[in-house]
Parts: C-alpha cells; sequence; structure tokens
C-alpha cells in the first residue's frame, strides 16, 4: 500500500469551515474532550499538542505505571504495557539485554534497537559489555526516578529524529520537583524467586546408565559387554559410578531460591521560583545460578529554576554504578546451564580427600571440566558507571515565542575482568599456549548532545491556531575499546587472577571511534478552531560516518486529524471520533563504522611488517531508509470513561546496508559493504482504557492493548544466510525457520526421517547412502504475529489489587542445543532427557522418537525436531496493596504507608504442552536480533518473583 497524503485544498478547507459554522450552535452544546485540554510536551524539543491536535501515533506510560517497577531496567519495566512493542528478555541473569521491537522489524542487519532519548540526552543502549555474556546499559537507570515513558512509533512523530529513528524512538522523562511542602518518600522492598518456566527432565544416574546398557545392545553387544562397554572400572564410559551416587548438577551449581532487595529515598520540593527531585537508590538481584548477581547503586539531582518571568533553566544529573558478576551462556563448557545438563550424574563432585573431581566421565570437553569447580574458582566481574547530565535554558522571548536550548553528556565507563584458572577447564589448554587466562577491557562510551529551537504558537481569531519549531541538534560520540589478556599463571594460586599476575602477554588491543551528527530541523501545525489539524516537518542530516557522495540525507513527514465529534453532535454515541494520517521518511546508521572509505590491516611480507587494505571503502554508502504511513482513528464512549484507539500502519524499509555487495573479483574484494537490502512490516494495532466504577470507596480501570505484525523481505541481493537456522530470501519473512524438516521415525527399524527436499515427496534417514538432507524455510517464524497486554486495577477503600497479563502468539522457538541432550546416541555419555526411555525397539515399534544407538553416526541436524510452538499467556505481575493514611496512622510526621506484595512472572501457560523452556527466549550470542531471536541459547532462566515491600510518605 503506497500511502501517500494530500494537504487539503483551499476549497476543502472552505467546505469544512462552512459545514463547522453550520454545526457551531449544536456542536458548542456538547462536551468536547479538548475542554480538559491535556497538554502533552511530545518528544524532546519543546513540542506540544493537546489530544486535538494529535496527528501521529505514540504511547505514554506514566510514572504510576513505574514506581513500582517489575523489572531492573525500564524497557523491561514497560512490557506488555505499549501496543505495537514486543519487549522479551535475552535471560534470567539480572541486567541482562532486552530485545525490543517497535512496529516489527526495522533492520534485517541491524540491532533494531530504538533510539532512546533521557532528559534529551540520547543515551547509550543495548549490550555493550566486553566481558559479560549479556548486559543492558539502559538498567543503570532506575525505573523509580521516571516519571513517564513516550513510545513514538510513525513517521509523523519519529521524522524530527531523521537518521535515528527508522527503529523508533523511545523519550524518557525523570521525575522533577513540585511546589508546596517539600515530600519525603522512603521505599523498602525485599524478595525471593524460582525459575518461572523450566520443564525439562533429564535422566538419573540409573535411568542413563539403563539406556546405555539397553542402546549397546541394540547395536548387536550381548548384556554382558554391553555392561562392560558402560561401567566397566578401567575403561567403562561411566566407569567412576560406584552403582549408588546420584548427583543432581544442576543443583549442585544453581541457588534454591534468589534474593532481592530495592530501597530508595527521594524528596520532591519546590516554591514559585525553585523545583527539585533528589533520590538516592541501591538495588540488589541475584541470578538462579551461585555466581549471578547485580548490585546497582545510584543517585540523582534534578533542579528547574525560573529566574524571571523570561528566563527558567533546568539541571538533571544522575550518577549510577553498577557490579555484574555472571557465568558464559551459549555453547561453552563453562556455562553452568549447559554444562549441568550435559555432566552426567554418575560423577561425584569432590575426590575422597575433598579435592575437585576432575576426571569426569561423559560429560562436557575434556577432563578437568567440572562445573562446581569451575564456579568456584573462576570469575567474570563487570562494573559499569553511568553519568548522565544535561542542562537546559528557556527564554520566553516574546508572548508566543519561546527559545530553548538544551547540552547533555551520556558517560559510561565499563572496567571489566575474567579469569579462568591454569589447573582445570579453559585456562588449562597448554597446546594452544594457555596456562590460565586472565582478560581486562575498559570500554568508554561517550556521547554530547547539543540542540537549540525555536517555538512559536499563535492564533488568529481563536479559530487559526499555528505552531511552528526550528532549530538544530549536534551529537558527538567517542567509543574507546582497550583489551588486554595474559596467561601463564601458577597453579593453584588462583587468588592471583588478574592481567598483571600473568607472566606471558597473550592478546592486546586497543581502537577508538568517533563521529559526528548534525541535524537541521523544522515542523509546522496548524488548526482549525479544533475541527481538523495539518502538520508537516523536515530534517537534514549530516553523518560523518557515510560515503563521500552521501554525507547528508532528507528525512520529511507529513499528517492530518479530523476531529469529526468538534465538528458534528454526535453525543448520543460518541464524545470522541477523530481520524488520524500521517506519512514519515526515517533513516537509521545500523551502527555501521568506518565503512565509508579504505581501512588498513596489519600483514607482513618476507618477514617485514606492514599493511594491506582490508576494506576498499564505499563512497556511496548512505543510510537505511523507512518509509512510514499510518492511519488511526480515537473513539470515546460514556463521557470517555471507555476510549479506543486503531492504528493500520506500513513500513517499508528500503536501502539496507550489508556486507555482502557483490564486487569485480579483479578488484581483489569480491563483497563491499553496501546498500541492498529491502523489506517491510505492516500491521494493526489497538489499545483500550475503560473506568467501569469510579466512586469514593471502589474504582476499576482496565487498560489493554492488541498488536498484529507482519514482515516480508522485498529484495535481498541473493539469498542471504543470516545465521544456520535463518536465512533471507524475497517473500519471507526474515524471522522465518530455515531449518530441516524432520518427519519422525520409522516404525520398521526406528530410524529417524527427514524430507530431503521443499516438495516433501523425499524421504532420508540421514545415513551416508542416502539422499542428501536439505534445510529450507518450514512456515514458521521467530518474531510473534500476535501481541497483547491487559492490566487491572481495583481500589476498595484503603486496599488495591492490580494485574498485568501478555499474550503472544504465532511464533515458533527453538532449542539450540537440544540435538545433544535430546538425541539418538550420537554424543555418548552425555546426559539425556528422560523421554530417552520410550524411544523405539522391537517391542516399542510405535514410538515417537527414534531407536537410541550409542555411537550413532547420523549428523545432528538442525531440524524442525526441535522446534516448538512459542504462544505462550503469562501473569506477568499482580500487585496486592494496603494503605494507611494520616487520620490512621495519627503520627504527625508521616502522611501515608503502604504496604504491598507483588508476584513477578507468577504464571506461564504455554499452547505446546512439549515446550521445555520459556519461550520468552532469545540468544546473545548467535547472529544479530532477526538472527538470534527465538533461540534458546542455554541462558539462564527468567525468575518468578514474590517481593514484599512498604513505601512511606513524610
Amino acid at each position: 500500500m503506497n500511502v501517500k497524503l494530500r494537504v487539503l485544498s483551499a476549497g476543502a478547507i472552505f467546505f469544512l469551515g462552512i459545514a463547522a459554522n453550520a454545526q457551531r450552535k449544536k456542536a458548542d452544546t456538547v462536551t468536547k474532550t479538548n475542554d480538559i485540554e491535556e497538554v502533552v510536551v511530545l518528544g524532546t524539543y519543546g513540542i506540544k499538542e493537546t489530544q486535538e491536535q494529535k496527528v501521529g501515533s505514540y504511547s505514554i506510560v506514566s510514572s504510576k505505571a513505574l514506581e513500582k517497577p517489575n523489572a531492573l531496567s525500564v524497557d523491561m519495566a514497560i512490557a506488555g504495557q505499549v501496543s505495537g512493542t514486543v519487549i522479551t528478555a535475552n535471560s534470567g541473569q539480572p541486567g541482562s539485554n532486552a530485545k525490543v521491537l517497535i512496529r516489527g522489524i526495522s533492520s534485517l542487519t541491524g540491532d533494531n534497537q530504538p533510539l532512546y532519548i533521557v532528559d534529551g540526552v540520547p543515551v547509550l543502549v543495548g549490550d555493550q559489555a566486553g566481558v559479560a555474556t549479556t548486559s543492558n546499559a539502559l538498567a543503570m537507570i532506575d525505573p523509580t526516578d521516571i516519571e513517564s515513558v513516550e513510545v513514538l512509533k510513525d513517521g509523523a512523530t519519529t521524522s524530527i529524529y531523521g537518521s535515528r529513528a527508522a527503529a523508533g524512538v523511545i523519550i524518557i522523562k525523570t521525575k522533577s520537583g513540585r511546589g508546596g511542602k517539600g515530600k519525603l518518600t522512603m521505599m523498602a522492598e525485599y524478595g525471593f524467586g524460582t525459575p518461572a518456566f523450566e520443564r525439562y527432565e533429564f535422566q538419573n544416574a540409573q535411568e542413563q546408565v539403563n539406556a546405555l546398557i539397553k542402546g549397546y545392545m541394540a547395536n548387536g553387544q550381548s548384556l554382558e559387554d554391553a555392561t562392560f562397554t558402560v561401567l566397566n572400572k578401567d575403561s567403562g564410559l561411566l566407569k567412576s559410578w560406584d552403582g549408588t551416587r546420584d548427583i543432581d548438577w544442576e543443583d549442585a551449581t544453581r541457588r534454591s531460591a534468589t534474593g532481592a532487595s530495592k530501597y530508595n529515598l527521594n524528596y520532591s520540593f519546590g516554591n514559585e521560583k525553585i523545583k527539585g527531585y533528589a533520590s538516592i537508590g541501591n538495588t540488589e538481584q541475584e541470578g538462579i545460578i551461585r555466581d549471578a548477581l547485580y548490585k546497582r547503586m545510584n543517585a540523582t539531582i534534578k533542579i528547574d529554576a525560573k529566574v524571571n518571568d523570561k528566563i527558567s533553566i533546568s539541571s538533571s544529573n544522575m550518577i549510577s554504578r553498577a557490579t555484574q558478576y555472571g557465568p558464559l551462556d551459549f555453547g561453552y563448557f563453562a556455562n553452568p546451564v549447559l554444562s549441568a545438563r550435559f555432566t552426567p550424574n554418575t560423577n561425584s563432585i569432590y575426590n575422597a580427600d575433598g579435592s575437585y573431581n576432575l576426571d569426569i566421565n561423559g560429560g562436557v570437553g575434556n577432563a578437568g571440566f567440572n562445573p562446581v569447580a569451575i564456579q568456584d574458582v573462576n570469575s567474570r566481574k563487570s562494573v559499569f558507571t553511568k553519568i548522565l547530565s544535561s542542562f537546559g535554558f528557556n527564554y520566553n522571548i516574546l508572548k508566543h515565542l519561546r527559545f530553548s536550548s538544551n547540552v547533555g553528556v551520556d558517560y559510561n565507563y565499563y572496567d571489566e575482568n575474567e579469569y579462568r584458572n591454569p589447573d582445570f577447564g579453559d585456562g588449562n589448554n597448554a597446546a594452544n599456549g594457555i596456562t590460565g587466562l586472565a582478560i581486562q577491557s575498559n570500554y568508554t562510551y561517550t556521547t554530547l548532545n547539543w540542540s537549540n529551537f525555536f517555538n512559536y504558537d499563535f492564533k488568529i481569531n481563536d479559530d487559526h491556531k499555528f505552531t511552528a519549531t526550528a532549530g538544530t541538534e549536534t551529537t558527538i560520540k567517542w567509543s574507546k575499546y582497550p583489551y588486554q589478556a595474559s596467561t601463564g599463571f601458577k597453579s593453584g594460586h588462583y587468588e592471583q587472577n588478574v592481567v598483571s599476575w600473568g607472566t606471558t602477554p597473550f592478546a592486546t588491543q586497543s581502537y577508538q571511534e568517533k563521529f559526528h551528527l548534525i541535524g537541521y530541523i523544522g515542523r509546522l501545525s496548524y488548526g482549525y478552531r479544533d475541527y481538523f489539524n495539518v502538520m508537516g516537518s523536515f530534517r537534514r542530516d549530516g553523518y560523518s560516518h557515510f560515503g563521500d557522495n552521501k554525507k547528508y540525507g532528507n528525512f520529511w513527514a507529513s499528517g492530518a486529524n479530523v476531529n469529526f465529534h468538534n465538528i458534528i453532535d454526535l453525543s448520543s454515541v460518541f464524545d470522541e471520533l477523530k481520524v488520524r494520517a500521517s506519512y514519515g521518511e526515517v533513516g537509521s546508521t545500523n551502527n555501521m563504522m568506518y565503512t565509508n572509505r579504505a581501512t588498513l590491516g596489519q600483514s607482513s611480507y618476507m618477514l617485514s611488517g606492514g599493511y594491506t587494505i582490508n576494506n576498499p571503502g564505499n563512497p556511496n554508502l548512505q543510510w537505511e531508509s523507512s518509509k512510514k504511513s499510518n492511519i488511526g482513528l480515537d473513539l470515546g464512549f460514556a463521557n470517555n470513561k471507555l476510549r479506543v484507539s486503531f492504528d493500520i500502519y506500513k513500513n517499508i524499509i528500503s536501502d539496507q546496508l550489508t556486507n555482502n555487495i557483490p564486487n569485480a573479483p579483479s578488484t581483489g574484494f569480491g563483497l563491499l559493504t553496501g546498500n541492498a537490502l529491502k523489506s517491510e512490516s505492516k500491521g494493526f494495532e489497538s489499545t483500550l482504557s475503560y473506568d467501569p466504577v469510579k466512586n469514593d470507596n471502589f474504582t476499576w480501570a482496565i487498560n489493554g492493548n492488541y498488536s498484529y505484525n507482519r514482515a516480508k523481505v522485498l529484495s535481498v541481493n541473493g539469498p542471504l544466510e543470516q545465521t544456520y537456522f535463518k536465512r533471507y530470501a524475497v517473500g519471507h519473512d526474515p524471522s522465518e525457520w530455515y531449518l530441516a524438516s524432520y518427519i519422525g521415525v520409522d516404525p520398521s527399524n526406528g530410524d529417524a526421517l527427514w524430507y530431503t527436499d521443499a516438495t516433501r515427496t523425499t524421504v532420508s534417514n540421514g545415513q551416508a547412502s542416502s539422499a542428501t538432507i536439505n534445510r529450507d524455510y518450514v512456515g514458521e517464524k521467530s518474531i510473534p504475529t500476535h501481541t497483547a497486554g491487559l492490566t487491572n486495577s481495583f481500589t476498595y477503600k484503603k486496599l488495591s489489587f492490580s494485574f498485568l497479563a501478555t499474550y503472544a502468539g504465532d511464533f515458533s522457538v527453538y532449542d539450540l542445543w537440544g540435538r545433544y541432550y535430546d538425541a539418538d546416541g550420537q554424543d555418548v555419555g552425555i546426559k539425556q532427557v528422560k523421554d530417552v526411555s520410550n524411544a523405539w525397539s522391537p517391542d516399542n515399534t510405535g514410538a515417537d522418537r527414534p531407536q537410541y544407538r550409542p555411537g550413532n553416526t547420523v549428523n545432528k541436524y538442525h531440524s524442525t525436531r526441535y522446534l516448538y510452538k512459542g504462544d505462550y499467556i503469562k501473569l506477568k505481575s499482580a500487585e496486592l496493596g494496603f494503605r494507611l493514611n494520616k487520620d490512621d496512622l495519627k503520627v504527625k510526621e508521616i502522611n501515608s504507608v503502604y504496604f504491598y506484595v507483588r508476584g513477578i512472572n507468577l504464571l506461564t501457560f504455554t499452547f505446546d504442552k512439549d515446550l521445555p523452556f520459556d519461550p520468552e527466549s532469545n540468544s546473545n550470542t548467535v547472529g544479530n536480533y532477526v538472527g538470534g531471536s527465538g533461540i534458546y541459547d542455554q541462558t539462564q532462566p527468567i525468575m518468578r518473583q514474590i517481593m514484599f515491600g512498604a513505601v512511606i510518605d513524610f
């Protein structure tokens, strides 16, 4: 759908004016929504609009929903509360990265992260750590200190952010002071947690022994020989088993329950001249793995001062420091989630003398990968420091003319260390020159942003309203990446665990990046008597890292609305009836750096050092472009107690960046980085708010949202392999799974069967003599088509109760490592799931899993065998509270006390009864956002938490 918005002609304006005048007397009797005059400061450039002027599509989450957050970071705190937005956690590691999609996929090769702006400053987001497996820069901001979150979605609202807004924009405003008597608030909460959803069932020691013996018998051995193969004390596969030992390695590497605590003290004060807000806080949260922990300390002070009737200034300053401990995930043997599931229960943790058992039979990697020993001795520690500061200046030049300037800095310092001991695990690898390993990285990210804007608002005869905005914005970002590692550590001296104790340098590198962005912005809106409004905006950006021929790009938008409830008397049915439409073009840099020009790499020739060109550059490199169209409908009923909004949108994202642009082989560079990919994302979203009951004793409020989104690749330079599980091709959803198609079991012999081609007519058992088993698109995708959230809030006198339920549907998730522990004997000795005992046998020919044959030579195919339906409903949070007011307490200094108990991730209902892991899964390691979406990668489970807390207002 190619939507073009045409500016209303003079004749159309005249007609609307006549119609409006004809209805004026009648309409003036109607209760209009703009009587409330709710003003929204849209975005960060001082643009103000009422609900009557709303043209674009955006959602606002207020402090009421954030003051008792159910997550460490603000992105996860708003999950389920914003239509058109999919927000999922990567891991149960406290402080882990989150995946945020606003209206679907915005880039096939980028991270799809929205632009986040806090108090006018673009801030660092995503996983930027060097050592930590997963981190979230937004977790450095305490949600308790946030006043509101605006999620900007369509072209009309995002185009003024130009080259950074293709994935949407999230505006975060921190709390400000208030006038009148100062208010001191203390908050404390403590709780515990257990895994929210895990349904894996693994063999115990005896079950694994039985399965192996049975499997070797299936290979032709006698019972005596099979028992010898498995249990012989000198050469048996599980030779260390004493016949009774059954070590639960998951229990040994995990906490029985996690602890969490949060404390916050804030003070708000003010008078006619000055208002202030200050807070300090401390948060600690444990992960289920014994060495997983996140600790954050933060402090904020914000001052708004009115110098005189014309001049006002504001200053916002935040500092936070977080310490994160956490293990690896993915397929590393040092990952306790994976290694605990691979290591047979027949192995002991300790030897008889109390030392670690390093002779692990049948488990992961080489001998020495004792999961408990690695947890106890090795370490991974990250210390993150964030300073976010902004200063604003506002000058009312004339009655309707305002000038504003805001300068801000976002400074982030990542100090990280890792230690691998020299005696066992990954640090014991003399063949590769590693005898212990220490790693230190000290990354810094600094963003300086300065914006200057004029805003002019005026009316003509109270009928014609104009708002004009013009200004500039400059952003400079520095990033530094020093890294060093050493080896040669002394055996047994585990306290000597930093780089300086290593006797031999192992690796060192240091590089830095710097970019400049400058934007020139203009916006104009016009409204006639709140009957209709039109707007247009334009931004021109210059970016230092694009090609010499493409340094500047233009981004624009237009939009309009018609408020029919103000034109025609619709009071018998509607209190509000508004139609909105917008179109805009925005861009994305996709974090591509230094690919516009040739770059050099170190090399050598005849034992002499030198340089070679490792990238020839591309002078035509430019922004990815997103064309966003939106049509919306807003309805109000029953004195606006019931409000409903609908939006239909389509985003076409072209000129997407890829490293696979074909180039003449004669140049020595067969591929270049350039703009070639194209995709679309389209859908529908709706929101609902309803107050069924509202009186002095009882209130009931309902808020809900539903979204539908589909994506499709429109053009690509040949089938593009994104990961081993995803492949881009025209006409297919970018997140569609690309796997071998598993059929089931051959009832005649117990073989596993697959289709060999897309026609699904030829079948193979995967043996070498059979047809090749090909991967193909399987028609299922990893990103939900349907998402929804429902909040209900009740108050009865002093009691309150609220809950948030979320839904995601029409998507599938993949167990990346299931082909090892849920297999048919390919990896002899690795612990298997319990269901192996139900495998095919001559006595069980109707089994739905293939025969278990130790040493099975059939490949462990990435296939639909490990693909599960991901649809779920979650009770995301629920809270029961009781409030005592001043009259109840009879304590002069205390205004109120609120006690509560809150549950997080309380219930998860899945539509696939066989799904063993939480469907809210993404990989930290496999590919970019699209490539890693829906992949369970042996990360820590998301936690179910019960929190007890109190809030005291003085």
